[in-house]
């Protein structure tokens, strides 16, 4: 009798675009380089269009992916009928990350509804930037440039102008590291800044320096403290893995999770001792914005065994020092 429903998976999650990496603080020039949830809304009164989606560094700069998506999601947008004149807003909401927003009016040209070029070129405002990084007991804060030097810790002592970092060491408590932008965001930092270091202690032996105007690591302790790891970039990506499986005849149907826009390349063979052979079509298959996609592979062997490997992850987005 045909066997037609058994089938026997082996998943290898091979990450073969893993290097030795570096540690980075989003903060200075690569403050949006984290993973993050972006939700962008366009609309008014009866009608609106939205875009929400997982951004990782992977991808291109946040900016970048931000204003081309908007020009697609503005695309689409229509007023509703009788309210084309009305104000309408939009509104884009990085989770953890930067805002913005502002209100127009629709215009026409050639008979079609569009939004104002300058309130898509959306100016992205932010506020303190904090990372949950559990294990750090102390932050402390040293800014230089045109001969002034001003130093800050969360234990509240240091020199120099009022800092709001003397006021968090309860924040630490909870694994919440806050740094305010007047230090280490360039769009905020004082133009007097021209270098400086931010420095995160586990306790009296532990520590990582990081660069405040490009967030990379300085120096770290030997040993490292325990929580420099988490700070690796661009972090070692998730194991690609398969969450569902579904058999119709000689069509398997697997649907496939990982990185967002990771490209994975699938391999099968019938039994153990064959020799692995590549069945995703074009050598290799791209998951969604969700990180997320499926893969059909016809074959009339009653069972076999599967491997993910990552094929290509991009290029992050990220300035180096």
């Amino acid at each position: 009798m045909k066997i037609r429903t058994l089938l026997l998976v082996l998943l290898f999650a091979e990450t073969l675009l893993v290097s030795a990496g570096e540690y980075l603080l989003p903060i200075g020039e690569n403050v949006n380089s984290r993973s993050a949830k972006v939700q962008m809304v366009i609309g008014g009164y009866g009608a609106w269009s939205e875009d929400t989606f997982s951004y990782e560094p992977t991808m291109g700069p946040l900016v970048d992916i931000i204003k081309s998506r908007l020009q697609n999601l503005a695309t689409g947008f229509t007023p509703a009928l009788g309210y084309e004149n009305e104000s309408n807003s939009l509104e884009v909401l990085v989770t953890p990350g930067p805002f913005g927003g502002s209100l127009f009016v629709p215009q026409q040209s050639n008979d079609l509804w569009v939004i104002p070029e300058e309130v898509l070129n959306v100016d992205l405002q932010y506020g303190s930037v904090s990372v949950l990084l559990r294990g750090v007991a102390k932050v402390e804060m040293e800014v230089r440039g045109e001969g002034r030097t001003e130093r800050f810790s969360s234990e509240g002592g240091g020199t120099g102008s009022p800092c709001t970092i003397q006021t968090v060491d309860w924040l630490l408590k909870i694994g919440n590291v806050t740094l305010e932008r007047e230090y280490v965001n360039p769009k905020y930092r004082a133009s007097w800044v021209t270098e400086g270091e931010v420095t995160l202690w586990e306790n009296d032996d532990r520590k990582a320096v990081f660069n405040i105007l490009t967030g990379y690591l300085v120096e770290a302790s030997d040993p490292p403290p325990s929580f420099l790891e988490s700070l690796r970039f661009p972090p070692l990506p998730a194991p690609p893995r398969i969450t569902a499986i579904k058999r119709e005849g000689s069509t398997t149907t697997i649907t496939v999770a990982g990185e967002t826009n990771a490209v994975l390349t699938v391999e099968w063979k019938p039994a153990m001792r064959d020799y692995w052979q590549v069945v995703s079509s074009g050598s290799s298959f791209k998951l969604n914005d969700n990180a997320t996609g499926t893969f059909t592979h016809i074959t009339e062997a009653p069972m076999g065994f599967y491997r993910l490997s990552v094929f290509n992850s991009g290029t992050p987005a990220v300035k180096k020092p």
